[in-house]
């Protein structure tokens, strides 16, 4: 897991993936940031709680690997152009492509 956050005092953004320090240098204003690290994220890998403030409220983003969202893209595409050339099936089409994009 990659945590990223801005610095408190000179609004830097910050990445780390270390959770085996209780504290963070900024590279841009060497301010050393104290780190809240909570067992779940040493030892389950979950982000339940802001390492700066505490917060319960984060937010976690989770990466889809983009050559994979291109070649679905690209399949749906494909395939919905078949069903609306060839089969003249305008609606399945429409859901083949929401479906595709809703999965992306």
């Amino acid at each position: 897991m990659i945590v990223t956050f801005r610095c408190p005092q000179c609004r830097a953004e910050l990445s780390f993936n270390s959770f085996s320090r209780d504290s963070a240098p900024c590279p841009t204003c060497r301010r050393r940031i104290e780190l809240h690290i909570t067992d779940a994220m040493r030892h389950r890998n979950v982000a339940d709680r802001c390492v700066i403030c505490e917060s319960p409220d984060v937010r976690v983003r989770r990466y889809f690997n983009l050559w994979v969202g291109v070649g679905l893209f690209i399949l749906a595409a494909a395939f919905a152009w078949w069903l609306i050339s060839n089969q003249q099936r305008h609606g399945q089409a429409v859901v083949v492509l929401v479906v595709a994009g809703l999965v992306d």
